[in-house]
Order: C-alpha cells, then structure tokens, then sequence
C-alpha cells in the first residue's frame, strides 16, 4: 500500500491526476450501494450478498464460503473466484493480493508468558486445528494453508475453485501499513472518502485534505523515523514494493 500513495521520502501521492481519479471512481460507487451501507459490517455484507441482493462485494475470502454454505443461500454454485488483477510495471505484470486478518498472529513483547503464548499459536494454527476452524460452517477463517486443498470439508464448503485461487492468491500478498501512525492515516482516508461519497466535499478537496492530514500524521511521528521503518520492512520481506 505504502508504495502506491506515498513516494521513497514518505510524501503522499494522493493529489496526482491518478490519486484523484481513484478517488472520483470509488465514490462513484456509492451510487450502486444500499443507502445504510456506510454503516454496514460484515454481519450485514455476507447475507445481503448470499441472498442475491448485490452484483459485487468487498469483504474476507470467507463471505464465498458463507454463499456456498449458508442453506438460505441462493447464489449457491454461481460464485466465481479469480486472480487478483495485476498492473504492467517496467514491461513485468505485478499482482498485489491484500493481506486480509485473522489467522496472523504474534505474540507481544511484554507478555508474562512469551513461550506459552507461542506454543498456543503453534497449536492454534497448526494443520488438524486450522483446518476444522477453516471447515466450520459458522467459522470466518479463510483458506491459507497449501494443504488445504485435499481437504474434502473445506472444499465443499468454499468450493474447489475458490480455495485454489485463494491459495494461488498468498504467492502476491502484500502486507498490512505497519508504520506509526497507521489508524490515523486510515482515519483521515476514511473520513475523507466518506465526505466525497456523501457529496460533501469534491475529490480534489478531499484528496488536498488527505495530503495535508497525512504529512502531519508523517510529521508528528517522524519522516525520518518512518522512512527508516519501512526500509527495514522491505529488507526482511514484509513487502514487495521496494525503492
């Protein structure tokens, strides 16, 4: 995420041609949206869509398992699952699958029971545990162990094609922000879009608003300090853009 809104010094694109068209079009959509839906939670999303009332939805890879599970379902069969698109950068197709929560875990540094709280994890995820979470008509955990393909429950419940994918997805994960500050630069993102969906304010307002938000939040914690955060999440991995 980093790499596409800011630049190698941490300096938001967001007032780019580019930043204010991706604007204008996700605002865009509220047209096509039940009027509550800035409201909404997962509770509301997965049975609006398993019950035929919507033609696209954003949520975990699990809402497919609850259209194919759930037995009032009516788009049961008609879910289709495919590959994160891609862009074509210097002549090379990247993907960048988001890297969706819960079935990351760590344990805190003050914790009183560091090896204890590792060995739950371990246990917690390992194969024969997971999978049951996983295969769980009521659960919300998504498929994310290679393994899981063979498993005859998981993949009646999300369907073959959908766990394949899935698992094709992990290969292009990009990590969650993990810099300082991370709620606030969301919070400032979300109000704003939020105001340009109402028609509150006009994506250029609100893309000028984002800018300035997020070179406080940047200033407030320390340009310096988060360049050198993300520099060394780049080296150990956590992400694939790199500069």
């Amino acid at each position: 995420m980093k790499g596409l809104l800011f630049d190698k010094d941490m300096k938001p694109r967001i007032t780019t041609p580019d930043g204010i068209a991706a604007i204008r079009a996700f605002a865009a959509s509220v047209e096509h949206m039940p009027k509550d839906i800035q409201g909404w939670g997962t509770p509301q999303i997965y049975p609006f869509w398993a019950s035929g009332q919507a033609y696209s939805a954003m949520s975990f890879p699990s809402i497919v398992g609850f259209g194919e599970g759930n037995p009032n379902s009516v788009i049961r069969g008609k879910q289709i699952t495919c590959i994160i698109p891609g862009n074509m950068i210097d002549g090379k197709l990247v993907r960048r699958a988001p890297q969706a929560a819960g079935t990351g875990y760590m344990v805190s540094a003050y914790s009183k029971h560091p090896e204890l709280a590792y060995l739950f994890v371990q246990w917690f995820t390992s194969p024969s545990v997971s999978d049951e979470a996983v295969a769980h008509p009521r659960g919300f955990w998504d498929p994310y162990r290679v393994d899981q393909i063979n498993n005859p429950k998981i993949v009646s419940r999300f369907g073959a094609e959908m766990v394949k994918t899935t698992l094709e997805n992990t290969k292009y994960a990009a990590s969650l922000l993990m810099l300082e500050g991370n709620y606030e630069y969301f919070k400032i993102l979300d109000n704003n879009l939020a105001d340009v969906m109402n028609k509150n304010i006009t994506p250029e307002e609100a893309a000028r608003r984002i800018e300035t938000g997020w070179n406080k939040v940047t200033n407030d914690v320390g340009r310096e300090n988060q360049i050198k955060i993300w520099r060394k999440g780049v080296e150990s991995g956590i992400y694939l853009d790199k500069f």
